[in-house]
């Protein structure tokens, strides 16, 4: 096994952790901690492939550190060694903390190490299927987004632009498939492909919509989850789609019954960034959009208001975001992984693509085309390397 695939050995007893040591670290990449306290700082400080913890320590046990690593850190294979008269405890330990084996005290070291390399392959196993999820699937995505933005390009644009505000609120809140809630944000509109073109642009400028118009908007969530719904994989991002519109305290699309922690965390997470975004469209400095938010508290989780706040108005202050440092650019000298920092406009004004999106190969290809076409105002505003 390659040594960088780290394990933690757990335990309240500083001797036998210096003896699993000896054993292993031969074979192994083993650090020990003493405690469970002093496992979660150590893997608040370091990935590790397998966790190795004892039932009985005092504070916090192994049933409950290996149920709390399974939540911040579920890559992480969790393995427990317990007693000979612990089965039941053992027993309620595995379906609290998908533990993956348990192993009884004395546990002679052939057992251990052979136990270690199954929790290694596993671990293989998962993130090898993360580098799927992340990078085979998440390209397939982008490139799915990229083509609907070419239809609406000022939404997509504002969804782009909230990427790095995404991924700053997901590690506030500690959700470990960010991945997932990153492509609920950028499919989150793709239900609007079925929407007939009138009602989009009477909705775009803000026309009054009839009963039966509003309804059809509404349900661009139901339309968009049922489309995703159809993609392997994206199970989870098809109901954080769906639920993207739902309050946290049960109003909203879809109307069903659930409410609270019962709505995917993710979709908690779209709803507040949905918002933020369109206040900020419309004008307001993100200060006082954060403010806006604030005075719904019912509308949003507790929790992801408070990270939201903390984040884009307590510590940044607003200052990430103005200070980001940009460059002009010829149309020509446009790449692909460029973002865009202004509106990218037709001669005639009309807009081509919103700033903040990212650009793609299909996007130069368009601009190209409409430069040949009818001319695109240059230069372009795009991030700095």
């Amino acid at each position: 096994m390659a040594t960088h695939q780290r394990i933690l050995c757990v335990d309240d007893e500083p001797n036998i952790l210096a003896g699993m040591q000896r054993t292993l670290r031969k074979r192994f990449a083993v650090t020990i901690a003493e405690g469970g306290d002093r496992a979660l700082a150590e893997l608040a400080q370091a990935s590790y492939a397998v966790v190795v913890a004892d039932m009985h320590m005092p504070g916090l046990d192994g049933a409950a550190l290996l149920e709390q690593v399974r939540q911040r850190h579920p890559e992480t294979i969790r393995i427990m060694l317990t007693g000979a008269g612990d089965l039941a405890t053992a027993t309620a330990a595995v379906n609290r903390g998908h533990i993956f084996r348990f192993l009884s005290k004395p546990c002679p070291p052939e057992e251990l190490e052979r136990t270690l390399d199954d929790a290694l392959r596993q671990h293989q196993l998962i993130t090898a299927e993360r580098v799927l999820l992340e990078s085979t699937l998440n390209g397939s995505v982008r490139v799915l987004s990229e083509v609907l933005s070419l239809a609406e390009p000022e939404l997509f644009g504002r969804r782009e632009a909230l990427r790095q505000e995404l991924h700053a609120l997901c590690r506030a809140l500690e959700i470990a498939d960010v991945w997932a809630v990153e492509m609920a944000m950028m499919l989150a509109p793709i239900g609007r492909i079925s929407i007939p073109p009138e009602i989009l642009a009477k909705h775009r400028v803000g026309q009054a919509l009839d009963a039966e118009e509003a309804d059809i908007l509404s349900r661009i969530p139901e339309i968009g989850s049922m489309l995703l719904a159809n993609i392997p994989r994206l199970e989870p991002v098809a109901r954080m789609v769906l639920y993207q519109s739902k309050a946290f305290d049960g109003t909203g699309f879809p109307p069903d019954s659930a409410k609270g922690e019962q709505i995917p965390m993710g979709a908690r997470v779209l709803l507040l960034l949905g918002d933020l975004a369109d206040l900020h469209a419309s004008g307001l400095p993100l200060r006082d959009a954060m403010a806006r938010l604030q005075t719904t508290p019912s509308r949003y989780d507790p929790r992801v208001l408070a990270a939201a706040v903390a984040l884009f108005v307590e510590h940044a202050d607003a200052a990430k975001v103005a200070g980001r440092r940009s460059i002009a650019v010829a149309l020509a000298d446009l790449r692909p992984g460029m973002v865009l920092r202004a509106d990218v406009l037709a001669r005639d004004g009309s807009l081509l693509v919103g700033a903040g999106m990212r650009v793609g190969v299909a996007l130069v290809e368009r601009l190209l085309n409409y430069a040949r076409a009818g001319g695109v105002r240059e230069p372009l505003t795009v991030d700095a390397a």
